[in-house]
């Protein structure tokens, strides 16, 4: 039976190795027209859609996880590496003892024993690849086992990481809405007063009865008002799109992250058997 490897450059990441990228990134081609690229999380989230695994692969928190995984790896690659070397070193005393009772023998001319030493041998050597067998079998379980646990925690990590940025981008997307509401409401305001007053002066010589005056700048002032709160709902209808769409986007990541996790183990179990 042949070892599996396992190895993992220093900080390295198991999502790296075992990760199908083609459902984050194809999709995201294909979407790119509607969906624009969002930016590192460590850096001003974005509002245009959900960050990528990759770029949270960047924020400190996955980098200092994927070193501890990394160490981890290591030291039991080093362990596996020190009980082979103990079992071969053990095969060799074998031999070494085998071959010092053919040295005996030969000596002797023994034949009997010679013809038993050959027998030996044989058994010698099943026993000696089944041992091999058995400890590369034993070594590549437990490295698929704690590479496993190593894909749950980083899934697991950047799941948290996909959801605090959202958080965060919902958070942006309102405050952005609510300072262009603001920035609208103050200009709207203006906008009446300065139309209201014109209003009034190009119609002031032209009706000569007051109260019918008032009552035609007020049905004007009431138009505009009706004007900039249809605009006001327009801008709150296009918020919630927006918020609406930033969910449905984030809900979708999330659920790739939860195929592309059961992929990644399968694809591990497939690399060991």
């Amino acid at each position: 039976m042949m070892a599996v490897s396992f190895d993992v450059a220093e900080g390295g990441s198991v999502v790296d190795a075992y990760t199908l990228t083609r459902s984050d990134k194809s999709k995201d081609k294909e979407k790119k027209d509607e969906t624009p690229q969002a930016t590192p999380v460590e850096s001003t989230t974005s509002t245009e859609g959900p960050p990528t695994v990759d770029e949270l692969k960047e924020d400190k928190e996955f980098k200092k996880l994927g070193k501890k995984l990394s160490k981890e790896l290591s030291g039991l690659q080093k362990k596996h590496e020190k009980s082979l070397s103990a079992l071969k070193r053990g095969h060799d005393k074998d031999l070494s003892k085998w071959k010092s009772a053919q040295t005996s023998a030969k000596s002797k001319k023994n034949t009997s024993a010679l013809d038993q030493l050959e027998d030996q041998l044989k058994e010698l050597t099943d026993r000696h690849g089944a041992e091999l067998d058995d400890l590369e079998k034993r070594q590549a379980e437990e490295m698929c086992e704690l590479k496993k646990e190593h894909i749950k925690q980083e899934y697991k990590l950047v799941g948290k990481l996909m959801v605090s940025a959202h958080t965060v981008q919902l958070k942006q997307l309102d405050s952005k809405h609510q300072k262009d509401a603001d920035i609208e409401q103050k200009k709207s305001s203006k906008d009446v007063l300065d139309e209201v007053r014109g209003y009034r002066e190009e119609h002031k010589d032209k009706t000569a009865d007051k109260d019918e005056l008032e009552r035609k700048v007020r049905e004007h002032r009431n138009k505009l008002a009706k004007q900039t709160a249809e605009k006001r709902n327009q801008l709150e209808s296009q918020r919630l799109a927006e918020r609406q769409q930033l969910v449905e986007d984030h809900e979708t990541r999330l659920q790739q992250l939860q195929e592309n996790e059961t992929t990644a183990i399968s694809l591990l179990e497939q690399d060991v058997t």
